[in-house]
This record gives structure tokens, C-alpha cells and sequence, in this order.
């Protein structure tokens, strides 16, 4: 047997690694589809979706492998084969340990793959890891008229079963610094890609959020932004939220009567945790007051601020802020996950934190002191809004909105549950709902929870029209303010407000907001811009890689030009 050499792997790999990529593709997509469409929520879906592209791959590679053809189609293509070090077939076991062994040749600087190139036995280390060969499938057997070769000692500069590409003899022995060059090159470019793809896709807004404060004015928060507008529209207030402890803010602030308000501190979720809040919450701490300023000159307070974020980077508790002294008091008496919801109820004297990836509704008093929790089956749950004398949760994925009364935490407080029917294409998971001018107004997401509907219903919840909003509308939250509904865009950032039910949207325009959104398209656009360039510049080295290779060896071919 006569081991195969590196061109002929490089080859073979390049198009497995097609086939994987669009298999891994069409399975991600799927997975993740069903995924998202059972959970109600796009939370989960696309580590659903690059767990079942792993799982393609593997059982793409350890299945073909030890098949009796004993290759991948790229390795049939290039006429190769992966065996045992006596040559015989592998099983699934050993085929399964040699892929997952590829994952420590590419963490190494990719020399684990360079190593085929100058080993003797032309093995990778995930190949010498499981004990296996890849070697060329038409052999030279004794007594067939070929001389014989002896096993043990294999001679690499001999083989009978040239493939070529190009006129590029694929055997051919390899320079190691040109193999390190090239592998060098591609993990670089898919490093690049990794990171671009994923700075790409955090290039939008994930919340846009309306309440009102205790004073009569109006609060618009997108992502970290702050803002307070009077009821004529004028820009009250302006504040960062990075500034005082949040990092990544995925739920709403929240007022009490003498204009403090309440967020979430400290660092978002990462990983794992970020879909499924497995974290584990920290001891109770006691509240903890230092001076915040909130104006936008803040560099005489950087070490200060500095060292107070440290001190919540574990905690995911609340901050109580005023915005005219720039004081907060710490709250970390209770933790809640990065996706969460807040209402404040002072009259009862109960704060209702909506944590949707535990799928359930806390209740704590106007000091942070978790009493209780709501005794509802929500599947993520969204806002807690008030409906006369009521108190109603958003379920979104029980497609459902659950009315109670008072916290007396027992199954009597439940008073009625009202189906939210399930509207046409696909936009059936509601993640906010709000009775205005007689109508039920519901906001309708996909299983993404991106690209919603406003759509409208009766009184009694039969289903009437999807509003119409201009553009590519992204709605996500509602307010009834000063008389008006207004419904926030989370993709335009726009505001749409609606005087009755048969009324067209009025559109609000947010300098600041609008400026933010600008800034995220061209980071988006730049990110996806260096993806297309990558991909290209992997082209083209590719391509010139293997054109000067193959001038190289035609020039040792035919050698030296005669000269007369």
C-alpha cells in the first residue's frame, strides 16, 4: 500500500468540507427551525442549529470512513482511503476518534494537518491519535505482475496511481513550509470569518422599549440609550445605561412615583448560559449607595465607575437610579436572567420581574425582597400590564394572555385566560399586547422572535386585521400615551402612533435613535463587506497557490529552457 499524498488530502478535504458545509447547513437550519418553532422563542435556536451541523459532520466522516468504501466522497474522488496500520478497514469507533481528533490538530496552530506533510507514514496527528492510514486505493499486490513492496518500509516517491489536477501531480512530495503557508491562510481566513459573521449579526438593536414616568413623560430605551421626552416630543434627558453597570440590556426600565427607575446591572449572559440560564445565583448582598453621575462628562469618575462595575460583573441584580442627583442603590437581592421584563406596582407595593428564560413571574416588594411567584404556567413570559382592575401576563408560548388579580399566590387569583388566535404567515407567537380604543392590539412575532405584526382584535379576542406599518417594520413594544397608542420599531426605530383604531400610524422620527440605527446598518454592512472579502481572498490565494504549483512543476518537468 502506498500512503496518499498531501495534495491528494488537501483536495479530498476541500471537497468534503463543501459537502459538509452545505449538509451542516440545511440541517442547522432546519433543527433550529423546529427548534424555534416548539419553544416559542429564537433563544436556543442557533446552538440547536451548530450542535446538528457538528452532529452532520461527524456522522459524515465516521460513517463513510468505516463503510466498506472506506472514504468520503472527496476521498473517492481523489482515489483514497482511510485504514487501520495494517491496512484494514476501521470501524466506527476508531473513524469516530480519528474526527473529533481533528479538533487538536486544528487547535494547534493547524500543525496537527502540516504534519501530513513530513511525517514518514504521511499521517496527521488525529491519524496517529486513532491509529489510522490514508492511502492510495490501487495498491501494488505481490504476484500481480508489479514488483512488490514491502509494507514496513514505504518508498513516497514511487506511486502508479498518479491523479492530477491541472497538470499538478497530487503525490508529489511536499515542501512542509509550503503546506504550513497554505493551512496557515485558510485558518487565518476562517478565524475571520468566524468573528466577522459574528460581529455581523450584533449589529442590531435587540430592545426598544416605551414606559412613561411617574411626572407625565414619555420613556424611549433602545438598547443602552435613555431617553425622557416631554409630552410635546423635546428630549428631556439623555442617558447611557453603559454608564451606570448594564452591559447588554434586554429588558425594560421601569418607574417609581418620584422618578427613579429600575434596571438590570452587570454583564449579560454568555454562551450556554445566555439560552438556558444554567448560572448559578450568587449569596445575597447587601444594598450597597454610591454617587452616580448622569450627565455625559464623566471622565473625573472613571476609576470609580470603573471599580463599581467590577464589583457587579457577577451579579445580575438591580440598580435603583435617580436621574436628577445621579445617586443608585444597588440592589442585589435577587438575580434574574438577561432576557426580563418590569413592572412596577407602588399603589400594592409589588415589583413584578417577568424572567422568560425560567419561565416564570417573581414578585418582590419596593425594596428588591423577593416575596413570591406567580402561580401561572408561562412558557417565556413577557410583559405584566394592568387592564382595569387586573393584572395580565403576556404567555408567549401558550400563544396566550393570563389576567389576575392581586398577589395572593393561589390558583383563585387566576381569573380568565384569553387565546390569542394565530394569525397568518407564521406570526403567531405574541410578545405584547395592549387594549386601546376598544380593541385588543397584539404584537404577533415569528419563532425567531424578528419580523413581527401588529395585528388587531375585538373585545372579545376575534381575530379583525393586521395593521399595516410602513417599510420593513419591526414592532416589539406598545404604550397607550397622552391618549395615543404607540408601537416602537425595532428595526427602522421608528416610533407609530395611532390616535383610534381606524386611524393610520403618525410617525416620530428620534434623532438619536435614528443616528443609532445608521451606526448598527453600516457595522453590519462593514462586517458582512469583510466576510465577502475573505471569502474572496481565500479564493484567490487558493488559486494562485495552485497556479504557480503547477507552472513550478511543469518547469521541472520539461527543465531548463534550451538557450542556442
Amino acid at each position: 500500500m502506498i500512503y496518499a499524498g498531501f495534495w491528494k488530502r488537501v483536495v479530498a478535504a476541500l471537497i468534503d468540507g463543501f459537502v459538509t458545509g452545505v449538509l451542516g447547513f440545511v440541517a442547522g437550519g432546519i433543527f433550529g427551525y423546529i427548534y424555534g418553532a416548539s419553544t416559542g422563542t429564537a433563544e436556543g435556536s442557533e446552538l440547536v442549529g451548530q450542535i446538528a451541523g457538528l452532529l452532520v459532520g461527524w456522522i459524515y466522516f465516521a460513517s463513510l470512513e468505516s463503510s466498506t468504501r472506506q472514504a468520503t466522497l472527496g476521498k473517492m474522488a481523489l482515489g483514497i482511503k482511510v485504514t487501520d496500520l495494517n491496512g484494514a478497514p476501521i470501524g466506527f469507533g476508531k473513524a469516530t476518534g480519528r474526527h473529533f481528533g481533528k479538533i487538536i490538530s486544528m487547535l494547534i496552530l493547524f500543525i496537527g494537518y502540516i504534519m501530513v506533510a513530513f511525517t514518514q507514514k504521511k499521517q496527521g496527528l488525529h491519524d496517529m491519535m486513532a491509529g489510522c492510514l490514508v492511502v492510495n486505493n490501487e495498491g501494488i499486490e505481490a504476484g500481480s505482475g508489479q514488483p512488490e513492496i514491502d509494507s514496513q518500509h514505504i518508498v513516497t516517491t514511487i506511486d502508479d496511481s498518479t491523479k492530477t489536477v491541472g497538470g499538478m501531480d497530487l503525490n508529489q512530495k511536499v515542501n512542509p513550509w509550503a503546506a504550513a503557508l497554505i493551512l496557515t491562510v485558510i485558518g487565518m481566513g476562517v478565524a475571520i470569518l468566524f468573528w466577522a459573521g459574528s460581529e455581523e449579526g450584533k449589529a442590531r438593536a435587540g430592545s426598544y422599549f416605551l414606559e412613561h414616568d411617574k411626572q407625565g413623560n414619555l420613556s424611549v430605551q433602545m438598547d443602552h440609550m435613555l431617553m425622557r421626552l416631554s409630552p410635546e416630543g423635546n428630549v428631556i434627558s439623555s442617558i447611557d445605561l453603559r454608564n451606570l453597570g448594564a452591559r447588554d440590556v434586554m429588558g425594560n426600565v421601569a418607574y417609581f412615583k418620584n422618578g427613579d427607575f429600575l434596571f438590570r446591572s452587570g454583564e449579560p449572559e454568555s454562551g450556554i448560559k445566555s439560552y438556558f440560564s444554567l448560572s448559578q445565583l450568587p449569596p445575597a448582598m447587601t444594598v450597597q449607595k454610591r454617587p452616580r453621575p448622569v450627565g455625559i462628562n464623566l471622565q473625573p469618575y472613571d476609576k470609580l465607575r470603573e471599580e463599581w462595575v467590577k464589583d457587579l460583573e457577577a451579579e445580575s441584580g438591580f440598580n435603583r437610579c435617580n436621574p436628577i442627583n445621579g445617586t443608585c442603590d444597588v440592589i442585589v437581592k435577587h438575580n434574574v436572567p438577561w432576557r426580563y421584563r418590569l413592572f412596577i406596582d407602588e399603589e400594592k407595593g409589588h415589583i413584578y420581574v417577568t424572567e422568560e428564560t425560567k419561565h416564570q413571574v417573581t414578585v418582590m416588594d419596593l425594596q428588591g425582597n423577593p416575596e413570591n411567584k406567580l402561580p401561572i404556567k408561562a412558557k417565556f413570559p413577557k410583559r405584566v400590564r394592568t387592564h382595569g382592575d387586573k393584572h395580565y401576563v403576556i404567555d408567549t408560548n401558550h400563544h396566550r394572555v393570563i389576567f389576575f388579580t392581586g398577589v395572593d399566590f393561589n390558583n383563585d387569583s387566576l381569573i380568565f385566560e384569553n387565546a390569542v388566535p394565530e394569525n397568518s404567515e407564521g406570526r403567531k407567537w405574541p410578545i405584547d399586547a395592549i387594549y386601546f380604543d376598544d380593541h385588543w392590539w397584539v404584537i404577533n412575532a415569528d419563532a425567531g422572535m424578528t419580523d413581527s405584526h401588529l395585528v388587531k382584535f375585538d373585545r372579545k379576542w376575534n381575530f379583525i386585521e393586521r395593521v399595516t406599518l410602513p417599510g420593513d417594520a419591526d414592532p416589539l413594544d406598545m404604550i397607550v400615551y397622552n391618549g395615543k397608542l404607540m408601537v416602537s420599531d425595532v428595526r427602522l426605530g421608528n416610533l407609530y402612533q395611532f390616535s383610534s383604531a381606524m386611524s393610520s400610524p403618525d410617525i416620530m422620527y428620534l434623532e438619536d435613535v435614528t443616528a443609532y440605527i445608521d451606526y448598527l446598518n453600516k457595522r453590519k454592512q462593514l462586517f458582512g463587506n469583510v466576510r465577502k472579502g475573505t471569502w474572496a481572498a481565500m479564493g484567490l490565494f487558493v488559486l494562485i497557490f495552485f497556479a504557480v504549483s503547477i507552472a513550478v512543476q511543469r518547469r521541472k518537468t520539461t527543465g531548463p529552457a534550451l538557450h542556442s
